[in-house]
């Protein structure tokens, strides 16, 4: 009953408070920079065709017909997020830019009173402010992550506030309004080993961003600018940071609790350093636009130590616009598209000469993708099995098209990153060369690879590379892995070479020895059983290969070839498997492993989509079947070099 009576005087100060007051005035550049008009085409195209592909979904709601929405009526992150990010896209095409209804199949005035205001109602009505409940019988809000599907309505609502029904005005503001009031005696929260707090951080800070613009004249905006600037803060903060006494826009960094990323800016999400997270800095990094777009100056907190994050991303950063995963990808691996609005922000904002050549690779490989989609979507329905993926990137699109406004200034002169990165925190060593990114992790994950620097990267970034996987007699999962006593690393300036060892559950150690070379790796791997064990499978010395048939820059089949010059053709999907017994294996002319004695090895096509990607497996120390070793017995010695042509 108490929890009641709260809610309700909360709902009643939120609806005396909501009045009609005028949303924060947009004031932007007349147009895009002449130079940057073609890519501004380019990309104002992108987001048409994606809002065709998503308007083809939108759908009256069977419980109130006259709403509409994209999705099944649920709450939930699944249901509410794509809602949100789709009619805040769809917005922006209502205000801004050279709007072609034969592209999207609806006029401007339709996008606005057949689509924009029904599914603003509903997100509305459906919001705990609101009169009505989802399809499963609940309201959305107050929960993980709702301040940010909140802020991408905010966002939506803002660029037409004046064409918006004075009762969805209200409306947006009253959900506004709650979301932020959540915060008003909360603490950021802080992590760093294995699950960082960063991004929710960062996408808590947005409500009030949101609230802002929506509500200037508000008696808690005073609030909301102090609140904004902690919880942006506190996304990426550094042990270092804690230490220091050093005030950001007049906060004190040693006033907070604890870190989110580590001191040489990498961070740890999904138990792993991970470049994806990494670039959710532009979940704060937009209020850059936003500030630019009501002509007031962009304080100095909202870039707090994204700088050196983007740095560090640059060391990762593909041909095709992707990221090499030194530490394995637990997300879909072709997701290129994802990160246009990380490059836009920091050539528009920061002025980093590298971003506008990194966000040209990304424009060209979403123009790549498109092409494959009569329907105008970016992923293939296979490709990213994330729900807000599409919805995602029309809201994402749309804030890079209007980054453009304010790259007047931008430096545009690309300086790849080369030679031996060391990030000693995250346990993560770079060689990146003219062919290849040689990495060792041994941090969260202990794997090593050597991915090819082209538009066909070969290989997967799969958390087994490099050193496999055993599974004893009788068992159903591989032994974990685990660090071993003195890691040695040597690090030269085009080069690292590293020796340790990784325990396989206290039965069996692995002795390794890598160098990275210009042209790829060279490995020796020698296993020793710790104890007398009977093995099942032995499959070290592996390597995840990418197979895709619908991926732009791939194939959909693997050509290998032996010394012999025999060659076996594995198709995508198609799980063929064959031995491969022989000192000499080249996949598809790019890559061959070599040997100065016979490998055991072993090439199995994937069977089906893992992580939105098949991978087939490359295995060179396969030994199958029951085997006994005894205590010190030295099982398999496997010396090979990697050389990417």
């Amino acid at each position: 009953m108490r929890a009641f009576l709260l809610f309700f005087l909360l709902n009643i100060v939120i609806y005396t408070q909501v009045h009609a007051q005028n949303a924060q005035l947009i004031s932007m550049p007349s147009k895009i920079p002449e130079r940057w008009q073609g890519f501004g085409d380019k990309t104002y195209m992108f987001i048409e065709k994606q809002a065709h592909f998503l308007l083809d979904k939108v759908h009256p709601w069977d419980k109130a017909p006259k709403l509409k929405l994209l999705t099944e009526s649920r709450t939930g992150e699944h249901w509410i997020r794509p809602n949100a990010g789709s009619v805040a896209g769809f917005a922006f095409l209502y205000r801004f830019g050279p709007y072609d209804p034969r592209i999207t199949g609806v006029s401007r005035e339709s996008l606005l009173k057949g689509y924009i205001i029904p599914m603003m109602r509903y997100i509305v009505d459906t919001h705990l402010t609101g009169i009505m409940n989802t399809g499963n019988g609940k309201k959305w809000g107050n929960v993980w992550q709702s301040a940010h599907w909140a802020y991408m309505l905010a966002m939506g609502a803002w660029w037409i506030w004046d064409d918006l029904p004075v009762d969805v005005q209200q409306g947006v503001r009253k959900v506004v309004k709650f979301e932020a009031a959540r915060f008003y005696h909360t603490e950021p929260p802080h992590n760093l080993k294995l699950d960082t707090k960063s991004e929710e951080n960062a996408w808590n800070s947005q409500i009030f961003q949101a609230a802002m613009v929506l509500m200037p004249k508000d008696s808690h905006y005073s609030l909301w600018e102090e609140l904004e600037k902690k919880w942006v803060i506190s996304a990426y903060i550094r042990p270092a940071d804690l230490k220091s006494n050093i005030r950001v826009d007049g906060i004190a960094l040693s006033t907070f609790k604890g870190p989110n990323i580590y001191n040489d800016y990498t961070l740890e999400n999904h138990g792993k350093v991970h470049p994806d997270y990494m670039n959710a800095l532009t979940l704060s990094s937009q209020f850059s636009l936003v500030y630019a777009m009501q002509g007031k100056p962009v304080p100095s907190f909202i870039s707090f130590n994204k700088k050196g994050i983007y740095e560090d991303l640059k060391w990762f950063a593909l041909p095709d616009g992707g990221y090499d995963y030194p530490t394995g990808q637990d997300w879909p691996i072709f997701r290129s598209p994802d990160w246009l609005l990380t490059h836009m922000l920091m050539a528009a904002f920061s002025h980093d000469p590298d971003a506008p050549e990194l966000a040209r690779r990304v424009l060209n490989c979403i123009d790549e993708m498109q092409r494959r989609n009569v329907a105008g979507n970016v992923y293939q329905t296979d490709e990213n099995f994330f729900p807000s993926g599409q919805t995602d990137l029309l809201f994402y699109g749309s804030l890079s098209w209007l980054s453009l406004y304010y790259m007047d200034h931008a430096p545009d002169h690309f300086t790849a990153k080369k030679g031996v990165k060391l990030f000693g925190s995250g346990k993560i060593i770079l060689n990146r060369t003219p062919k290849a990114i040689q990495s060792l992790s041994w941090g969260s994950e202990i794997m090593f690879q050597s991915i090819v620097r082209d538009s066909d990267r070969v290989f997967d970034s799969d958390t087994r590379n490099g050193i496999g996987y055993i599974i004893l007699k009788g068992a159903k999962r591989p032994l974990p892995v685990s660090l071993g006593q003195g890691m040695r690393l040597k690090r030269h300036k085009n080069s690292f070479e590293a020796k340790f060892s990784v325990n396989h559950g206290g039965k069996i150690t692995a002795y390794y020895t890598i160098k990275s070379r210009k042209h790829g790796l060279f490995v020796s791997e020698r296993l020793v059983a710790d104890t007398a064990v009977v093995t099942q499978t032995i499959a070290t010395s592996y390597y995840g290969v990418l197979n895709n048939k619908h991926w732009v820059f791939g194939k959909g089949k693997r050509v290998v070839y032996t010394r012999s010059g025999i060659g076996y053709t594995f198709l995508a999907g198609q799980g063929k498997a064959e031995q491969l017994n022989t000192k000499e294996i080249d996949i598809d002319g790019i890559v061959s492993f070599h040997s100065d004695k016979k490998l055991h090895a072993s090439y199995s096509a994937g069977t089906k989509m893992v992580r939105s990607r098949i991978t087939d497996h490359l295995v060179l120390n396969d030994i199958q079947g029951e085997r006994t070793w005894s205590a010190g017995q030295l099982m398999s010695e496997t010396d090979y070099e990697i050389k990417i042509k």
